[in-house]
């Protein structure tokens, strides 16, 4: 895999997260796939499974990490290649 163009910066204080005991800023990078061994994701210590799921039909999502807004939003900066990085 490889990143390709950095999609946003986002501040979680900003959004409607659970609370947190510290701050926390994420990065949303864009990435290709470079062969086949990026399908599926490769097993990891921090990660037990890993799948595609088009953006309607994602699974369950932890709420304190990532909410759908900000999915919807990168997804759609993913698909513009002209779009600037939103940042918070």
């Amino acid at each position: 895999m490889q990143a390709t163009r950095l999609l946003a910066v986002m501040n979680k204080d900003h959004h409607p997260h659970p609370p947190d005991p510290w701050g926390v800023c994420k990065l949303f990078v864009h990435c290709e796939l470079t062969g086949p061994e990026d399908t599926p994701h490769p097993a990891n210590l921090e990660t037990t499974a890993s799948g595609f799921f088009p953006v309607h039909a994602l699974p369950a999502l932890s709420l304190g990490r990532i909410l759908p807004e900000q999915v919807h939003l990168v997804a759609g900066l993913a698909i513009d290649p002209a779009s600037a990085v939103s940042c918070d």
